[in-house]
């Protein structure tokens, strides 16, 4: 038991490496194009890697180990009090309300680098939003203390933005960088992860808590592509808004989600071992 345990965290520890090592190209890649200013080094920069580094070592343990992943979905516990469609909607509305509410009380910067990443973000968090109201059918109740977590941490990471954004200020010739590529890599991961948002939503009559192995679209080759597309798209915030602690916290994201989808996998594979592939990837086909 004690082998096939460490075989496991072993395995599962690869996979995150994989999936970092590709965060780790695209940053090598956006630097050299020149849209990642790194820090000043002082204590607010030190202060949010930290905090960053700490989510990373926390997402780890907690997920990719599978010692306290957060009980939503299919790793619920069962003893959730609020309705899951309302309080999703508000874990994402939260964030959104807060980046608009600071920008409106701290900055109304509307030049192309400021705005266009206002707009990113909150259509970013809008996307969610409807697809809580209108895509996904919910196989559970979650609890209070959840939705303070999981709003909490995407609120946390609102704030962040909006202080390295508006405060941190990156030197003028990365404000006059094209957009272009940022947003682009941006509407490939919304659109990835609404496709399959809608291909997981399909499978599910509205009202019924059974769960059915996905095959469509990625799922094909990998338990989680939406995750992908979360994270694509979060790559391309982080190019809009430049800093290099923006790129650390979508490594937070890449430990989490990566940890999420092998745990996902994992799940299925318990459940329904017949209907899992064999060489069924956990968030990129071919490689993790």
């Amino acid at each position: 038991y004690m082998g096939t345990s460490l075989f496991l965290v072993v395995f599962m520890s690869v996979e995150v490496a994989f999936t970092s090592s590709v965060w780790l190209a695209g940053l090598v890649a956006a630097s050299q194009a020149g849209y990642v200013v790194y820090p000043l080094w002082n204590w607010l920069d030190v202060a949010l890697i930290t905090t960053a580094l700490g989510f990373v070592v926390m997402n780890f343990y907690t997920e990719v180990l599978g010692h306290a992943p957060l009980p939503y979905s299919k790793f619920s516990l069962g003893h959730g009090s609020l309705d899951a469609r309302l309080a999703f909607f508000l874990c994402y509305f939260a964030p959104a309300l807060l980046y608009v509410w600071l920008w409106e009380r701290f900055s109304r910067a509307t030049d192309n680098y400021h705005a266009t990443f206002l707009f990113a973000l909150v259509m970013h968090y809008t996307k969610r939003c409807l697809e809580c109201l209108f895509v996904h059918n919910y196989s559970a109740a979650i609890r209070f203390t959840d939705v303070v977590s999981i709003g909490g941490r995407y609120s946390l990471a609102s704030a962040s933005a909006f202080l390295v954004v508006n405060f941190m200020t990156a030197p003028s010739e990365s404000y006059s960088l094209p957009n272009t590529w940022p947003l682009v890599i941006f509407v490939i991961g919304q659109g990835l992860n609404f496709w399959h948002h809608v291909l997981q939503a399909s499978l599910r009559t509205h009202g019924s808590r059974e769960y059915f192995m996905p095959t469509r679209g990625l799922f094909a080759w990998a338990a989680c592509p939406h995750y992908l597309g979360e994270l694509i798209s979060w790559f391309g915030i982080a190019m809009l808004g430049r800093a290099f602690v923006l790129y650390m916290m979508v490594l937070t994201m890449v430990v989490y989600l990566t940890g999420r989808a092998v745990q996902t996998r994992r799940w299925y594979r318990e459940r329904m071992p017949e209907s899992v592939p064999e060489n069924w990837y956990a968030i990129l086909p071919g490689l993790a």
